[in-house]
């Protein structure tokens, strides 16, 4: 079965198809995440699955431990000094790792400022009239990426629709019964994306992300060779 979902498993999949519109290898380089509502808790789990290190600012702690008990953080720390160590060690072995910082937002920005931190992508789901970090971290180099949190959420954002687009790639959902019929499903992806595709990641990592959702389901990008095939 196939259908169109906004649920927090597709939310992540077009997050991470935008950090791949926006770079082809991410281990080794750093995310900043501002905001750990839904979206934002998508690019955390969709920069884990890219290879990419991941910072997250968030002032209210409670999201904080609830992202970290949903598993779609790693670490929870209350300053960018926790925060900047972690990353540091990871970024140089070039594994994934996601921190949010639990602070307000504003303070935590200007460290990083004052630091020189400078992200690869900077992903913001808020911001308000006063708040020029954007162009604070252009000026960095860094690709910047507002994601809207009001309206339709299952609308991907531009840089996903032009990148699937091109590949011809529709998304879509497929719900089975049980938890081994979604493992073999799992397989049959994992082996007909190629493994030069960043959907090959995908396909690798997120059943590790999304092992306790129910009905049991997958959702991916394919192309029409690539369903057909799977049908």
């Amino acid at each position: 079965m196939t259908e169109r979902a906004d649920d927090a498993q597709s939310m992540a999949l077009r997050a991470f198809l935008l950090l791949c519109a926006l770079e082809d290898n991410w281990p080794g380089k750093l995310v900043l995440v501002r905001g750990l509502d839904a979206e934002g808790r998508a690019a955390s789990v969709a920069s884990s699955i890219a290879g990419a290190a991941c910072l997250v600012l968030e002032s209210r702690a409670e999201v904080c431990r609830a992202t970290l008990r949903a598993g779609a953080c790693d670490f929870v720390v209350n300053s960018v000094d926790e925060a900047i160590r972690i990353l540091k060690n990871e970024i140089r072995k070039c594994k994934s790792v996601s921190v949010a910082v639990a602070m307000p937002e504003a303070a935590a920005l200007e460290e990083l400022f004052d630091r020189g931190v400078a992200p690869e992508a900077y992903i913001f789901t808020r911001t308000d009239a006063t708040d020029t970090s954007e162009h604070r971290f252009a000026g960095f180099g860094a690709n910047i990426v507002s994601i809207a949190t009001a309206g339709d959420s299952s609308q991907p954002h531009k840089l996903v629709q032009d990148y699937v687009e091109t590949r011809k790639l529709t998304l879509h959902q497929f719900r089975v019964s049980t938890a081994q019929e979604l493992r073999e499903l799992d397989q049959r992806l994992a082996a007909l994306i190629p493994e030069t595709d960043p959907r090959h990641r995908w396909a690798i990592l997120a059943p590790g992300f999304f092992y306790r959702d129910r009905p049991y389901r997958r959702v991916a990008y394919l192309n029409p060779a690539e369903l057909a095939d799977l049908a």
